[in-house]
């Protein structure tokens, strides 16, 4: 119904429409299967692209069409442990078919998708269109390297590195407090996170463009 509400008050000199598609979507609950127009248009460039307009509509997220809930999962997953296992894991939980192939691919597109906005986080940064409010006397910032063992698909090509990759972690808080009921237990306020395989410099322009959108930087 909403598909053809959609068709029907678009702009038609826009969107051509070109007929049904028949998809499908991957979710913890189960397969979703459904039919939604399919539209020609023109991007800013002036080359012609195929939209879903319901898609659109809906913000749906999807990732190889995975859900956004079992690309969660999958990041969840992942995170622990090896793709093959994590694949295994998710494939029981949610009583879908995930190869490690697929999680793998799942995780580097999530990846990507979330370094594209870090790097529009840093732009917007560096044209001065961060201006947090937040004023306080001291910010505290903790920042460190750990080295971990990479997965077969992710090992750095460079034989010195043995298999492994620095992840660069930093932290920021405005102090700490002590946890009530509990001794020598404290808990640091505010805190922001930045991590990921980057150099120093792409780390220094990530966690200031962190630190600007919540805190006046002047």
């Amino acid at each position: 119904v909403l598909d053809k509400e959609l068709m029907d008050s678009r702009n038609k000199e826009e969107y051509r429409h070109k007929g049904l598609k028949r998809t499908s979507v991957k979710t913890v609950l189960g397969t979703v299967e459904f039919k939604r127009g399919i539209y020609k248009c023109f991007n800013e460039n002036g080359k012609s692209q195929f939209v879903y307009l319901l898609d659109k509509y809906l913000n749906m997220e999807t990732i190889g069409r995975m859900s956004s809930n079992m690309v969660e999962k999958i990041a969840e997953n992942t995170s622990d442990m090896a793709f093959r296992k994590a694949a295994r894991n998710v494939s029981k939980l949610t009583g879908q078919s995930i190869s490690h192939t697929g999680a793998w691919n799942i995780t580097q597109e999530l990846g990507k998708r979330l370094q594209e906005q870090e790097n529009e986080k840093i732009k917007r940064f560096e044209n001065g269109e961060l201006n947090g409010e937040k004023e306080v006397e001291i910010i505290f910032e903790e920042a460190d390297g750990l080295y971990i063992n990479m997965q077969k698909k992710d090992k750095p090509k460079d034989k010195k590195a043995r298999g492994k990759k620095e992840i660069k972690i930093g932290i920021s808080y405005e102090g700490w407090e002590k946890v009530p009921g509990k001794r020598e237990a404290y808990v640091v306020e505010n805190k922001k996170v930045v991590a990921g395989f980057m150099n120093a410099e792409e780390f220094k322009e990530l966690r200031d463009a962190n630190l600007a959108e919540t805190y006046n930087m002047g």
